[in-house]
């Protein structure tokens, strides 16, 4: 507690991928951004204030950044993911020229019997609006990676340094709290598509239960 938020060190949450998507239905969830994030993420774009909604890289500092880190690269990881886990890295927290603070350290992705299950760990995550996007980008991303390797996708666990919320927030997490969670919904993926870059968003699918 620094005056103005409340926080947990140390944390770690576990979603079963395997027949249900981890999408809060306790609160609205902007699925279309999480999507189109993913998408451009998979495609090794960074042009996302132009061609996207979501804003969190809208600056010229972050579009380098993203161009340094050659996201293309990811179809070089899903050509070796069926052989061993793989350590990659979502960000470099060490970089401190950003106008934006990355949060998303790096991804550990893991195989076992025929299931991909990914391991993120966020050095930071805001709880009420910030974590939830999270969770669903990076079950989107190991759900898709899953797809285009012939896997199942099996567990997103996501571990976070410091989970903190905004005192200001509080009230209205506890309503929140109050509201009875429904099941979550299912992903559905288009079949036919087996390249990471040709995804688009009609390909990826909530449907509820």
């Amino acid at each position: 507690d620094n005056g103005t938020t409340l926080s947990k060190f140390g944390c770690q949450m576990r979603f079963n991928l395997r027949k249900t998507f981890p999408l809060l239905t306790t609160k609205k969830v902007f699925w279309l951004g999480v999507v189109e994030e993913i998408i451009h993420f998979m495609g090794g774009s960074t042009n996302l204030k132009e061609e996207g909604t979501n804003h969190i890289w809208d600056s010229d500092e972050a579009e380098e950044y993203l161009d340094s880190q050659e996201l293309s690269k990811l179809s070089h990881v899903i050509n070796k993911i069926k052989h061993n886990p793989i350590m990659f890295p979502a960000c470099n927290p060490f970089d401190l020229n950003l106008s934006v603070s990355p949060c998303q350290t790096l991804a550990q992705f893991y195989v076992a019997n025929s299931e991909l299950s990914c391991q993120i760990y966020q050095s930071s995550a805001e709880v009420s609006l910030q974590l939830p996007f999270s969770i669903a980008a990076y079950s989107l991303l190991t759900c898709v990676i899953a797809h285009v390797c012939d896997l199942v996708a099996g567990e997103c666990i996501h571990v976070i340094g410091e989970a903190y919320v905004n005192k200001a927030d509080v009230e209205t997490i506890q309503q929140q709290l109050q509201i009875s969670p429904k099941p979550f919904p299912i992903l559905k993926i288009h079949p036919e598509k087996t390249k990471i870059e040709s995804f688009e968003a009609s390909d990826l699918e909530l449907v509820q239960i």
